[in-house]
């Protein structure tokens, strides 16, 4: 009895898995991520007055889109974001997401948010915010666009 179940098992290849497919194999679709802007300025920051901007996470492939996790890398005492993970937008699905400022002083403050997904050309995308003082004007790198 036992031999007649080992061979009702076992299919030509002899591994009994023939209809057993891949199922990250041939998914549909493929997840694309845009993000805008992927540098934030936040001007016109009066000393402990919080001002906000926001950055636009869309889906724009024709995959769902993975976002693993969305967090801030910086001054948690300048900046405030309110952590998020385990994201799926289908395609065509953007969302914002706000990103505030306040600062202590008349310096200018920076950060970074840092978005993961399974897009594969944009796994890890870092956005540069920039927190400006009432009044803050950048240094002259001496790059003119033409």
């Amino acid at each position: 009895m036992l031999t007649v179940l080992l061979l009702w098992g076992c299919d030509g290849n002899g591994t009994g898995l023939s209809n057993v497919t891949n199922t990250t194999e041939g998914a549909l679709g493929d997840p694309v991520m845009t993000v805008d802007p992927l540098e934030l300025f936040i001007s016109d920051c009066a000393i402990d007055t919080a001002r906000s901007g926001s950055v636009n996470v869309a889906s724009a492939g024709d995959g769902d889109l993975e976002i693993y996790k969305i967090e801030l890398l910086g001054d948690e005492s300048i900046f405030y974001f309110i952590p998020q993970s385990n994201l799926t937008f289908s395609p065509g699905v953007s969302d914002s997401y706000a990103i505030s400022a306040s600062i202590d002083s008349d310096a200018p403050a920076e950060a970074e948010l840092r978005i993961t997904s399974n897009d594969p050309d944009m796994r890890d995308v870092r956005v540069q915010i920039h927190a400006w003082p009432v009044g803050y004007v950048p240094p002259d790198t001496g790059d003119t666009a033409q």
